[in-house]
């Protein structure tokens, strides 16, 4: 058990140098230490903490080769390798903005920024020992998932003592908030807001206020945080589920922007973000967020087949929106990571399907039709095998390959399926993603308002409005070839009465999307001639500003 001893408990150096963890031992044996192990690298301190109970871990950030220190901190807790009665301190030189922020987000119990005086150490260890040792019960329940029990530890210790009663108060609140006793959490933030006006009380406020459904309430305090203190990164990241929630994607997605432009080495929040961007159909902004998690997660846990699928994917469906799979430096991208996955990990399941899908995909867009048609075979003799063994995400985009592939019956029958049996709107969401038209009631109804409402404002010649209803329906929609051919006769007509070069550019680029999204059209189509007529007018608009 720890204690707040320094000759009782045991500690862990980690560093890769020799000097920084002789100096480092040599401070711990001035506090009157006695058991103090070295460990050179984080898998060695990994191994020796699965088989020593140690109080206290100190590691460096810089580890050289294999994971840093944050890296460690990040699989010791994950694992429960090392327990919240035990701490753990990060050493470091580096100064950089993203890797502070990033470190601390894994809340290690102390950071110390390099060089720092022997006195400061010994007085923030001493420290960490008494705090780690007057709340040892609060911590052991919290180990053992006794949250109730930890809430009752809390209130003891607030009974006696007042050395560490804000950071009790704190936990408390949170193990309220965890237990669901939205209430008790509140009256804990608003009373430190009060006497002390805490960020973390804001925060912890501006949560509850979401768990409860006060999206308004808890926006304007996540709001607020982010103008007190910038680097409040959880309040982005809130942000970003409450606009989701009331259909604001596209704040979602600035929202996100400016998190991962604040700390972009966190792989959760990059995962995060790159969804958003796929959900609004940015996959250039996906592509680079995806590249960014592959690079972060080397010798980290985040380490997956997953990523290398999902940037391959989301390159493939940057193909279909731009039409670009003749460039090959664009598919071999693809190859590279779909080739990289196969040989760093052992690929089944949905990622074998996903993976035949997407080369189908793209050897159909570069006009390869008999290997796509192998691929694609494989895909169905794979998937038919037993349908309901693959996730409802690959079901989706097995039913869009199919889609993408001219096999539009048999991609509605795994849809509808799919429909019929989820219980995930945000699956019926991206279903109705997929087809022409929408397949869920919600689809249907929403493609009729915004549609409706888009008609109206086209009716009396408000063009730039009417394109704006257009293009939202068309976030929800983008395979749907009405509002397709509507958005792009908006914004022809917005161009014919528009005197602005540089808008009257943008809307050239995004007419020529909506038609290359729909350039499958079958000429049996009751809109076929109306897709004919507008293509000859971009094509005209386009050869006269280029004149």
């Amino acid at each position: 058990m720890l204690s707040d001893k320094p000759a009782e408990n045991r500690f862990l150096i980690v560093d890769n140098y020799p000097f920084g963890r002789d100096t480092l031992r040599r401070s711990l044996l001035s506090l009157g230490a006695s058991k103090v192990d070295i460990a050179v690298s984080a898998s060695s301190a990994i191994n020796m903490c699965k088989n020593v109970d140690y109080d206290m871990v100190l590691a460096d950030y810089d580890l050289g080769e294999g994971k840093n220190g944050q890296q460690l901190l990040e699989e010791l807790r994950s694992q429960k390798i090392l327990p919240n009665v035990s701490a753990f301190v990060i050493l470091t030189s580096e100064t950089q903005r993203d890797v502070v922020l990033s470190t601390l987000e894994y809340q290690p119990d102390d950071y110390l920024a390099k060089p720092y005086p022997q006195n400061l150490l010994i007085r923030r260890v001493k420290r960490l020992l008494r705090y780690k040792s007057s709340l040892h019960e609060v911590f052991q329940s919290i180990d053992g998932d006794s949250y109730q029990l930890a809430v009752q530890d809390c209130e003891n210790y607030l009974a006696s003592n007042d050395e560490f009663r804000s950071n009790t108060q704190r936990i408390l609140a949170e193990l309220h908030h965890t237990l669901g006793n939205s209430d008790s959490a509140r009256e804990i933030y608003d009373l430190e807001l009060i006497n002390h006006d805490s960020d973390w009380a804001r925060l912890g406020l501006a949560k509850v206020h979401l768990q409860q459904g006060r999206l308004y309430e808890a926006e304007a305090l996540y709001l607020e945080l982010i103008d007190i203190n910038y680097m409040y990164i959880e309040a982005y990241e809130d942000l970003s589920k409450i606009y989701l929630e009331t259909e604001d994607f596209k704040k979602a997605e600035d929202i996100m922007a400016r998190a991962v432009l604040v700390s972009p080495l966190s792989i959760r929040r990059q995962q995060w973000y790159a969804s958003i961007c796929e959900r609004n159909n940015h996959y250039d902004t996906a592509i680079g967020a995806w590249r960014n998690i592959i690079k972060a997660t080397r010798n980290t846990k985040y380490e997956s087949a997953d990523n290398h699928l999902n940037l391959s994917r989301c390159i493939s469906d940057f193909c279909d929106h731009h039409d670009t799979y003749t460039d090959n430096v664009v598919t071999s991208e693809i190859a590279r990571h779909l080739d990289l996955m196969r040989t760093r990990f052992h690929v089944y399941g949905d990622n074998e399907l996903q993976s035949l899908l997407i080369e189908g995909r793209v050897s159909y867009g570069k006009g390869n039709k008999e290997d796509s048609k192998e691929r694609m075979a494989q895909a169905k003799a794979l998937y038919e095998e037993s349908p309901s063994s693959f996730s409802e995400d690959c079901q989706l985009e097995f039913a869009k390959t199919l889609s993408q592939s001219g096999d539009n019956v048999r991609a509605e029958r795994v849809l509808k399926a799919l429909v019929k049996n989820s219980k995930d709107p945000a699956i019926l969401s991206k279903a109705d993603k997929i087809l022409d038209e929408p397949v869920s009631k919600d689809g249907k109804s929403k493609i009729i308002k915004l549609n409706r409402q888009g008609i109206k404002q086209f009716k009396a010649a408000e063009y730039p409005k009417a394109a704006e209803y257009f293009r939202e329906a068309q976030m929800f929609f983008p395979k749907n070839i009405e509002l397709n051919l509507n958005l792009t006769q908006a914004l022809l007509k917005s161009i014919k009465v528009s005197t602005d070069s540089n808008q009257i550019e943008q809307w050239l680029t995004e007419a020529e999307q909506c038609l290359t999204q729909i350039r499958g059209i079958p000429t049996s189509h009751k809109k076929y001639n109306n897709y004919q007529r507008l293509s000859k007018e971009l094509l005209a608009m386009q050869d006269d500003i280029a004149a």
